[in-house]
């Protein structure tokens, strides 16, 4: 029997129960909202270079990257990207290929006569402005990701897009001298523990002065090549090109993919040969056939078939740039998958 003073308690009205729990999920949202950046990433290819051991040397590892990193805009002969560089950086992109020119503001070349009046460093691709600069867009989105993911490492190739090429050395100069904080020396057997929370800056052109850029020289158009790597703190190194993009029709696909994948298989033997030579390998899987065929319709024949042809190859195939990151992310998941299994 009950106790004689014993009172049930009423019901929990349903409506002040409604009011509870929205009031909990308001606040759980702005707590949610409030939270770094970092903090909010659930993403693996956020941060999948923290599963790498950092005695692993970055010329036996596998990184994905991209052709033409921020051309994102434009007609279908000059867009080869689907996604931003932040997007990019996410998905486990970490060597960008970027492609820069003099402007006197953004998006307006300066002269190319004399560069009279350049202040910064529009992003193209041939003519075209990708509505981004160097300075304010793309270099402070890597240095952001970095901050909030130091476990990380990139390589940044740079080029210049055309215009006056004494101003775009200038500013280029003066922009890496403000990112010295950020860089990384060069070294031919630069181990990932070094490199972790910085970029590595490659050069594709003659810039007197860069501080811990290193230059590329011997980089040949439209070729498979070796090229040397000089860093500015007097180291020097080697590295294969494949770098062949021109053709005539679609139907060179298959010759590029098949081109592609005989780069990376070398890759993968020379990293198994301790006693070599230490060589950076850098694969573009990325062609267009102008005026016939874009770089979106190679795309999505070569990644494919990349895809199914890497399965038999065995071992680290070095640096693997190709065009629509985002919709080929298969590929991107694949390469960094390759660098994990074959780190431990």
């Amino acid at each position: 029997m009950p106790d004689a003073d014993y009172q049930p308690s009423k019901p929990f009205p349903l409506n002040t129960m409604k009011t509870s729990n929205r009031h909990f999920a308001l606040c759980l949202m702005l707590l949610i909202a409030l939270l770094p950046l970092g903090a909010q990433q659930t993403s693996p290819c956020a941060q999948w270079m923290a599963e790498i051991p950092d005695a692993t040397p970055i010329r036996c590892l596998s990184i994905p990257g991209t052709h033409d990193s921020g051309a994102i805009a434009g007609n279908v002969f000059v867009k080869v990207q689907d996604a931003g560089i932040a997007e990019q950086l996410e998905m486990g992109i970490r060597v960008f290929d970027i492609r820069l020119k003099a402007d006197s503001e953004p998006g307006v070349t300066a002269d190319e006569e004399t560069g009279d009046g350049a202040t910064t460093l529009g992003v193209y691709h041939a003519m075209q402005y990708m509505n981004q600069t160097w300075e304010a867009e793309v270099l402070p989105t890597l240095q952001e990701f970095l901050r909030l993911h130091p476990q990380e490492f990139l390589i940044v190739l740079l080029k210049c897009e055309g215009g006056n090429r004494t101003a775009f050395e200038r500013i280029l100069r003066e922009s890496l001298a403000r990112a010295e904080a950020w860089a990384v020396d060069y070294d031919s057997e630069l181990s990932l523990g070094q490199c972790r929370g910085r970029m590595l800056f490659l050069l594709r052109d003659e810039v007197e002065g860069c501080p811990h850029a290193a230059r590329l020289h011997g980089w040949k158009d439209n070729a498979t090549c070796r090229i040397s790597i000089q860093g500015s703190n007097g180291r020097s190194g080697t590295a294969s090109v494949e770098d062949e993009y021109a053709f005539e029709t679609l139907t060179a696909a298959h010759y590029k993919t098949l081109t592609a994948l005989r780069h990376t298989a070398a890759a993968a033997l020379h990293a198994s040969n301790a006693g070599g030579e230490p060589c950076w390998f850098f694969t573009f899987a990325s062609a267009h056939a102008i005026p016939n065929n874009s770089a979106e319709q190679f795309a999505d024949c070569v990644n494919p078939a990349l895809l199914q042809g890497l399965a038999d190859i065995e071992g680290p195939i070095g640096i693997l740039l190709i065009d629509f990151a985002h919709r080929h992310h298969d590929l991107v998941k694949l390469t960094i998958e390759r660098c994990k299994n074959t780190c431990r």
